[in-house]
């Protein structure tokens, strides 16, 4: 429960942040802006915004023909591994800019957390990020770490990446991993939900010709709503459980309120949390506003919950 002293600090943190994020986040995410230009600016402002826990260690790793980054915190449990895809529309977003959020997983989960960079669009269309995301997961298993103590977390796009991922292994006979994590999910590039519109206004980051753009980048050749590039419409049936936790004034909303419902019938088993007030991607504010905390609190939780892990170990 926060205390008192937090909950004041949110209030007023809150409004300050929404409007900073929709004077100069907002704006540099938009079509008319070089993707170069974009990938340059987002980073610098969320990590202007973003505080990682102390004690955070990083380290470059390899992922099997993938580069990326290992972030592990204070307390590492030996064999357990979170693999976490950044978010980005598929078009900007890395390691680097996302540092923050897995130094906070780390922290929370006390599982050493792995950041593929995966090849990002309009250079590499579909299927780049996804064979990249398979090498990856491939690796991990390589390297010793036991699918039932590997679970995977995608914020945005990273989300839909990461269910993309579950569907491809469940259809390759490849182990699956003990769940999933998906922050604020984005799995429907065709952009039917009706949040896409009704929040647009509201969600201080992400707009609706932004998102449209890097559809059509990550696409490629497919259709928006091609369930390769869209698994909100795949079939969901025998997937690991799904945690789902977005905010309720952002654009994506009703990407995790379908899915929830959708991965329910096929089956699975999903919590979905909604996080009053809070907009697209709420969790690069961590270490700054104090409502940002149970996010990653309640990550950690389901994920403990799903692997089994024994969390004095």
């Amino acid at each position: 429960m926060p205390s008192v002293r937090d909950r004041a600090l949110d209030a007023l943190l809150r409004p300050v942040l929404a409007r900073a994020l929709q004077t100069f986040v907002k704006p540099a995410m938009h079509p008319i802006v070089p993707v170069a230009l974009q990938r340059t600016l987002v980073t610098t402002a969320a990590r202007s915004t973003a505080r990682k826990p102390r004690g955070t260690t990083v380290r470059g790793v390899r992922l099997g023909s993938v580069v990326g980054e290992r972030v592990d915190g204070l307390r590492v449990r030996a064999g357990y591994a979170l693999l976490y895809f950044h978010g980005g529309g598929f078009c900007i977003g890395s390691p680097l800019m996302h540092r923050s959020i897995a130094a906070h997983l780390a922290r929370h989960s006390g599982m050493s957390v792995f950041v593929p960079a995966y090849r990002l669009a309009p250079e590499h269309p579909y299927p780049a990020a996804l064979d990249d995301a398979l090498a990856a997961y491939r690796a991990l298993l390589a390297g010793g770490y036991a699918p039932e103590r590997i679970a995977l977390v995608g914020d945005s796009a990273g989300g839909g990446l990461a269910l993309a991922l579950l569907v491809a292994l469940r259809d390759a006979g490849i182990a699956l991993p003990s769940s999933a994590v998906l922050l604020s999910p984005w799995v429907d590039l065709s952009l039917s939900g009706a949040s896409v519109w009704f929040n647009a206004a509201d969600d201080p980051v992400v707009s609706p010709a932004w998102l449209a753009a890097c559809a059509r980048a990550y696409a490629g050749s497919l259709a928006p709503n091609d369930a390769r590039v869209s698994p909100l419409f795949a079939d969901l049936h025998g997937l690991p459980p799904l945690g789902i936790y977005v905010g309720t004034r952002e654009i994506l909303l009703d990407d995790s309120a379908r899915l929830a419902v959708r991965a329910r019938e096929a089956g699975v088993r999903v919590e979905l949390r909604c996080y009053d007030g809070l907009w697209h991607n709420w969790q690069f504010q961590a270490g700054v506003l104090p409502s940002v905390a149970p996010t990653f609190a309640d990550a950690a939780d389901f994920i403990e919950s799903s692997n089994g892990a024994d969390p004095t170990a």
